[in-house]
């Protein structure tokens, strides 16, 4: 089997299920399930909380229907109804009622400038509002022309409550209809109704008293009128009474006759006027459409059996053409044949319309003369009917004018009468139609939905940051991203142990549990650093980027594996600036120890002073390691951190393989690369990475979904993880 696929699963609970490592939102949720959860409810409380201390707002509502319209005095009926005009007009009165005066008044009636809702001044400020309140009165006396001194006028307290309730109001037209709704929000519920009753009942009553004012200024209006037309009618029959008494006789008939006769030629000139402004119109159509070569539409004008014979024709041979180009295209003989033809017919419409456009032209020609006989006949007729009958012209003149007279008087007479007995009876165009009743529930604030608002909300912004975090984190948690960012199998996934203990205290808890996932998991550990394509190394030297990464206790429990297995093992500390592994057994002076107990030798190693020559060659070291290959099956070397000490690339050129442990989510990776291409580029047989201290619990949730459910199964399994030590 090759341990690339199966090097460090011991431990981790399963593979990702997707297998390369990419992560999707709902398995981030999934992991973080507990914050997210977390937050939702700290947010749904703080919440809950905010709304409870808030006042309670109730909202009542009051109907009004308006009518068609404000009925005028004098009614002029619009033939056409214009809906734009019946939307304006429900507009204005929306304004009408969100107006200063109407609710003025509403304020007078319910005496809100009394109540600490509708008056800021009634109200107990705090300390933060008072702050504010005073800096603002403090800018406006400064910016206020003439300085900040002076008494000012007394501020009517009314305006602020006027000011409250437009503010508490909200008026609007219900869809397209005639119905105006009037919503008012209060703390008090009672209240609430009251305003908005109140104002319903107010623009009802104000639309009464405005008809009232607007028929009594029409009254007087149609008074004054009516009496000045009675004295201009008076006048004007005088008129007409006199100059019948002073008019002669003479010559009454006859100017009778040539009355009736002018009238007649009149009649006669009108009528041949419009037949000859017909036939002109007619015949310049037709010119403009000969001229256009528009023959089908100049034959619709015409009037004539050929023309309607032949645009039959000119029809059905164009759709004969159409159907031939369909068929066989417009190259085909029988096409080319039947537009010849249609050609011909085109040309016989031309010659027949220019026939009835010369028609046309003779009988323009015909009217306009007899229209110059008529207009002659008429001005012969008229001069004479002048200088006979001047009398009688003048006597019709004063008669029509006091006829005239007598209607608009007559007229006005009936719309005062009319005025005068709609005065004391008005109606408003506008009823209520329902009337607010107190609410029995808040409308404002909706504490179930704002509760459920702020949960969600929190559960987001935890999983917004669950999210930016699991993307800006900079370390290892997976043996996939290891895989993908090293391009290096992991060998070992070594879990931690309770309780932080030493590194002899962990040696000694493996020992006493040898089925525990801490001893299988480095025993895959040693497994897998022996199957090297190149055979079994026999130097295995284990680094790390930093210092506490776990290695050196790492070290000692592969000694112990090693041991365990039946090699025999030699452990070297050469650490020794730290000399940890040394010092977890209580050694504190350079040399070779048999660690009895244990199984496995452990060499401390201290280097002269005067060696640094041969040191930074490496001689010293693989002198040490020819003589110890001779004595020992496996050598595990316990390097220092190879990202600031250069030992570590020294030791690792003399070793057979070299494993880099990393710390579980803690480690940078930035740490980690750098430390491997430094190795790399110094010669040194990196094989492999070794995750130390991993949190077995949140490596599985973090790697796949129904962690839980796996790791409990795999905890199961080993026997000695049932009862913590």
């Amino acid at each position: 089997m090759n341990f690339r696929d199966v090097g460090g699963n011991l431990g981790r609970g399963a593979p990702d299920q997707e297998g390369t490592g990419s992560v999707s939102v709902v398995s981030i949720a999934w992991r973080n399930k507990f914050f997210i959860a977390k937050a939702a409810f700290l947010s749904a409380l703080l919440a809950s909380i905010v709304l409870l201390n808030m006042t309670p707002i109730y909202k009542a509502r009051s109907q009004v229907r308006l009518g068609a319209g404000l009925g005028d005095v004098i009614d002029i009926k619009n033939t056409a109804t214009d809906a734009t005009a019946s939307q304006a007009f429900v507009l204005s009165e929306v304004a009408v009622i969100e107006a200063a005066p109407l609710l003025r008044a509403v304020v007078e009636e319910l005496e809100l400038y009394e109540i600490p809702e509708f008056n800021p001044k009634l109200r107990e400020v705090g300390v933060v509002e008072g702050a504010i309140k005073g800096a603002r009165r403090l800018v406006n006396r400064l910016t206020r022309p003439g300085g900040g001194g002076g008494g000012g006028a007394v501020k009517d307290p009314s305006q602020d409550a006027v000011a409250a309730v437009r503010g508490r109001m909200e008026v609007r037209p219900l869809g397209t209809s005639y119905v105006i709704e009037i919503r008012v929000k209060s703390s008090s519920p009672s209240l609430a109704a009251k305003i908005a009753n109140s104002i319903a009942e107010h623009y009802v009553d104000r639309q009464v008293e405005r008809k009232i004012a607007a028929s009594e200024r029409a009254t007087q209006f149609l008074a004054e009128r009516a009496e000045i037309l009675r004295q201009d009618l008076l006048l004007a029959e005088q008129r007409v009474e006199d100059y019948k008494t002073a008019a002669a006789e003479e010559g009454e008939s006859s100017a009778e006759v040539l009355r009736q006769l002018v009238s007649e030629i009149s009649l006669q000139l009108v009528n041949a006027r419009g037949e000859l402004v017909a036939a002109e119109s007619r015949h310049k159509e037709m010119l403009r459409l000969l001229e256009n070569r528009s023959y089908l539409a100049a034959s619709q004008i015409a009037v004539s059996p050929l023309l309607d014979d032949l645009r039959r024709r000119y029809a059905n041979i164009s759709t004969e053409i159409e159907n031939f180009e369909e068929r066989y295209g417009a190259d085909y003989s029988g096409t080319t044949r039947l537009r010849d033809m249609r050609g011909e017919v085109e040309r016989s419409l031309r010659a027949e319309i220019e026939k009835i456009t010369d028609g046309a032209e003779a009988t323009a020609d015909v009217i306009q003369a007899r229209v110059d006989a008529l207009t002659t006949d008429l001005a012969e007729a008229e001069l004479d009917f002048a200088s006979q009958s001047q009398q009688t012209v003048s006597q019709r003149e004063l008669e029509r004018e006091a006829e005239a007279v007598r209607a608009v008087y007559g007229q006005f007479l009936i719309r005062l009468k009319e005025a005068r007995e709609r005065g004391g009876f008005q109606v408003a165009d506008a009823e209520i139609v329902s009337l607010a009743a107190a609410p029995s529930s808040p409308s404002e604030p909706r504490k179930v939905m704002l509760a459920l608002i702020a949960a969600f909300g929190g559960a987001g912004l935890a999983l917004g940051f669950s999210v930016v975090g699991h993307f800006r984190r900079s370390t290892y948690i997976s043996e996939d991203e290891i895989r993908a960012s090293l391009d290096l199998p992991v060998y070992g996934n070594i879990p931690t142990v309770p309780d932080d203990p030493t590194t002899k205290d962990v040696l000694k808890w493996m020992r006493s549990r040898p089925h525990s996932a801490l001893a299988e998991a480095v025993r895959w550990f040693r497994v897998a650093i022996h199957a090297q394509p190149t055979g079994r190394p026999r130097v295995i030297m284990l680094t790390s980027a930093l210092p506490g990464e776990g290695k050196t206790t790492l070290s000692v429990l592969l000694a112990q594996a090693s041991a365990d297995a039946g090699d025999k093992t030699l452990l070297i500390d050469a650490d020794v600036r730290r000399t940890s592994a040394s010092r977890a057994f209580g050694i504190r002076k350079p040399g070779i120890y048999s660690l009895t107990e244990f199984g496995f030798h452990l060499h401390s190693i201290e280097w002269p002073k005067s060696s640094a020559d041969q040191f930074s060659t490496g001689n010293i070291f693989e002198n040490l390691l020819r003589v110890s290959r001779k004595k020992y099956e496996t050598i595990i070397v316990d390097a220092p951190p190879a990202l600031s000490i250069i030992d570590t690339a020294v030791f690792g050129r003399q070793a057979d393989v070299t494993i880099l442990t990393c710390h579980w989510n803690q480690t940078p990776r930035g740490s980690v690369e750098k430390t491997l291409r430094h190795l790399r580029s110094l010669d040194v047989n990196v094989v492999g990475v070794a995750l130390t201290l991993v949190d077995l619990e949140r490596q599985a949730e973090e790697n796949f979904q129904g962690a839980s459910y796996a790791l409990n199964r795999t905890m199961t399994y080993y026997s000695d993880e049932v009862e913590k030590p």
